[in-house]
């Protein structure tokens, strides 16, 4: 084992056990042998045996020659108040749980729901998964003995994780695009969205829409896309819709070199300074769609711009989980936040446009 995976299991044990002091509250409760530890956590006695050791230097647990080890309320009364003591503990879990770095859109997410949390009131604690299987997250996640969890990002791999808690009736929120149907759910109604946009450019007769990236789970807006045609009743060139692959910006390079008409460009994937290039390489115009995230980093950005209002995100994800805290057996919810469209003019300059 190496000592970055030493250090990571030396501390799931130390939450563990801090987290059993924590909900003992004024009691004294017994913790596990260290052989039980280190069976429940799938490590060494020896790595059982550095925490144990930390913990009781540092008089959170105190031995009892004979008995065992127990947690120390005087310690947990000394450096938290009795009013903390009630306070839930709430995990986050970003994407996979394994990430070096957080995404623009992934830190807003966070960001958000943390400016909520301590108001809600709750203690929050920022969680690494060790593992892709579900049967290890399950367990790490019910070792941290936390009273809620926020996941963000959720992928479709991570379905058995929440179908199981949600089995258990463990109080969480996904966001995520993928809806498992078990769980409170919290996404942008990228759907909607996708139908918005449409049916403006279907009023300024621009039918021409590439969309990049035409494969689960980003064509999510396609389906809006489409929808609105179908209702508009307005043929839409299929053509244009590039699947997600290697070769999709080889692919759009090539429709704007063969002369095909293109109006606008729905892009939720590459970025936007690559869209950019090519539309000048090309000698092409045209509107692109994009959140305000993207169009923040274009000076030179001219189309649609798709509002995505975090704050509103974050506010629901925190009222669902207060909402399951209370009634733990109620159906999921499933939440989508509308996506405001608004169309940025190209911007001119003393003798012509950019």
């Amino acid at each position: 084992m190496t000592e970055s995976a030493h250090v990571a299991e030396y501390m799931k044990i130390r939450r563990y056990v801090l987290s059993l002091a924590v909900k003992a509250r004024e009691k004294s409760v017994q913790i596990p042998t260290t052989m039980e530890l280190s069976r429940k956590f799938g490590v060494s006695r020896q790595t059982v045996g550095k925490a144990m050791k930390e913990l009781t230097r540092d008089g959170y647990i105190i031995g009892r020659p004979g008995i065992g080890s127990f947690t120390n309320p005087k310690r947990i009364e000394g450096s938290q108040s009795a009013c903390a003591l009630s306070i839930p503990t709430i995990g986050i879990v970003i994407s996979d749980g394994m990430l070096i770095h957080l995404d623009e859109y992934q830190a807003k997410t966070l960001s958000a729901v943390l400016k909520l949390l301590p108001e809600m009131p709750a203690y929050v604690r920022l969680l690494n998964l060790s593992s892709s299987n579900a049967e290890i997250i399950c367990k790490d996640l019910e070792n941290e003995q936390l009273d809620g969890l926020f996941w963000i990002g959720a992928r479709k791999s991570h379905e058995p994780v929440i179908r199981e808690l949600s089995a258990r009736r463990f109080p969480l929120v996904v966001n995520s695009v993928y809806d498992s149907g078990c769980a409170d759910r919290v996404e942008f109604d990228f759907e909607q969205a996708g139908y918005d946009c449409a049916a403006l450019l279907i009023k300024q007769n621009k039918t021409g829409i590439v969309f990049l990236g035409d494969t689960p789970p980003w064509n999510i807006p396609a389906v809006g896309i489409r929808r609105a045609f179908r209702e508009a009743g307005v043929p839409l060139n299929e053509k244009l819709f590039l699947p997600r692959s290697g070769e999709t910006l080889t692919q759009f390079r090539s429709l704007l070199n063969f002369g095909y008409p293109v109006d606008a460009v729905y892009n939720p994937i590459f970025l936007y300074t690559e869209i950019r290039d090519i539309l000048r390489e090309t000698e092409s115009d045209c509107s692109l769609i994009a959140n305000q995230l993207a169009v923040s980093h274009d000076p030179a950005f001219h189309g649609m711009v798709l509002h995505l209002d975090f704050e509103r995100l974050a506010a629901e994800m925190v009222r669902l989980l207060k909402a399951r805290l209370a009634h733990p057996a109620a159906s999921p919810e499933k939440v989508l936040i509308p996506i405001e469209c608004t169309i940025l003019e190209q911007k001119k300059q003393e003798g012509g446009l950019l």
